[in-house]
């Protein structure tokens, strides 16, 4: 359960010991017997489906008040492989016949679980993780500060990217607090999949460029009962953090341009000489805003605005930065035909490879003594 569904549910095994032999032992043959009753005898097979109802309604409101012990109520949990086999190792000795041993087996398997070092690449890591038609992007630094820049979601059905997608990638990488999530605009494909992390993560801070008051209600909700401080940015540049050789800096267009994608939040980070340069859906307003009021920064690593779309001026933004390598997050065979034919002649003309979420998968950009080096999920990052 822990593997596959990130759910620890202990009151499961214990709801299991009675409700499978009544559902399965009781009233599944009773309503079978009430289906053959039917075509001879209506009474009779009404009689069978009254007593299967009755088996079934009891037994899900009994469950129901075990679920709410307070020591039973299931959680979602997110590990890294590590802790899972950790969890497997204990899960196995306690299956053994019980020997002196087992005890300071199992203590130190607790202790390694507990005191587990958190994440921390040696440089600054960049990770686009594959989200469908939307952007969610992880930063992290070597001090291991993790920002979570936008989380996906689809505007559309029940299908919760942060839940099946961005959170089980966290726990993966054994992330197990975020330093700030930061919501670039509000669209669906950037907002919706950040309710589910702001739910089951730490979150020290929660960034956005409009006033607390005008976020999506649900997301909102959540950010209040989970007590997240919200940090909201005047128009302009703002440095974050800065030490020299390592800073953290935010670009907040006016709110009140007329489009929202020019609203987006742009997310910056470096070390050294080499910066990361995260420009939500700006589009060419706002990417002509960005130049004329960004600091003179080192990006080498360069997201395209709006996942590739021809009024993003990438030819501009190319030009201005002439980063080394450039990516884009984007569904497969969108219906916004995103990355758009013109944006790729640019990336090509630029002699550059474009890193596409739709065809690389989920990808990885790490920081080295040589620059960025490029990975993605086909090459088996989460194997």
């Amino acid at each position: 359960m822990l593997w596959h569904f990130h759910l620890f549910a202990p009151a499961g095994l214990l709801i299991n010991l009675w409700a499978v032999p009544l559902i399965g032992g009781l009233a599944i043959p009773v309503g079978l017997a009430g289906l053959l009753l039917a075509p001879v005898w209506q009474d009779g097979a009404a009689l069978c489906f009254r007593f299967t109802a009755i088996i079934v309604d009891q037994t899900l409101k009994f469950s129901e008040h075990i679920l709410d012990l307070p020591i039973l109520i299931p959680r979602q949990i997110y590990q890294p492989v590590s802790s899972l086999l950790c969890i497997t190792l204990m899960a196995g000795i306690l299956l053994l016949p019980w020997r002196k041993w087992h005890i300071p087996v199992l203590l130190t398997l607790l202790l390694a679980l507990w005191f587990w070092p958190a994440s921390r690449p040696e440089q600054l890591r960049v990770m686009a993780l594959s989200v469908g038609q939307g952007d969610a992007l992880l930063v992290s630094d070597a001090r291991g500060h993790h920002y979570l820049i936008d989380g996906g979601g689809m505007p559309r059905g029940t299908f919760d990217t942060g839940e099946r997608l961005v959170a089980p990638a966290l726990g993966r990488l054994g992330i197990k607090q975020i330093t700030a999530v930061v919501l670039s605009h509000d669209h669906p494909d950037h907002r919706n999949g950040l309710l589910h992390i702001v739910k089951h993560f730490p979150v020290q801070e929660f960034w956005c460029g409009m006033p607390e008051s005008a976020l999506w209600p649900p997301l909102r909700k959540q950010i209040i009962n989970r007590h997240i401080p919200v940090r909201t940015f005047k128009s302009g540049w703002s440095s974050v953090e800065y030490t020299g050789t390592d800073e953290i800096a935010i670009f907040a267009p006016p709110q009140t341009m007329a489009s929202v994608n020019d609203r987006s939040l742009v997310f910056y980070a470096r070390h050294k000489h080499e910066g990361v340069l995260l420009t939500g859906d700006l589009e060419s307003n706002g990417v002509r805003h960005l130049l004329c009021i960004m600091p003179k920064r080192p990006v080498t690593l360069l997201k395209l605005p709006h996942h590739g779309s021809r009024y993003s001026d990438a030819d501009l933004i190319l030009e201005h930065f002439a980063p080394s390598i450039v990516f884009t997050s984007l569904g497969h065979n969108n219906s916004f035909g995103f990355p758009h034919r013109e944006t790729m002649e640019i990336v090509a003309e630029k002699q550059l490879t474009l890193w596409r979420t739709d065809l690389h998968g989920t990808l990885l950009f790490e920081l080295t003594h040589t620059g960025w080096q490029a990975r993605s999920w086909q090459s088996g990052l989460f194997h």
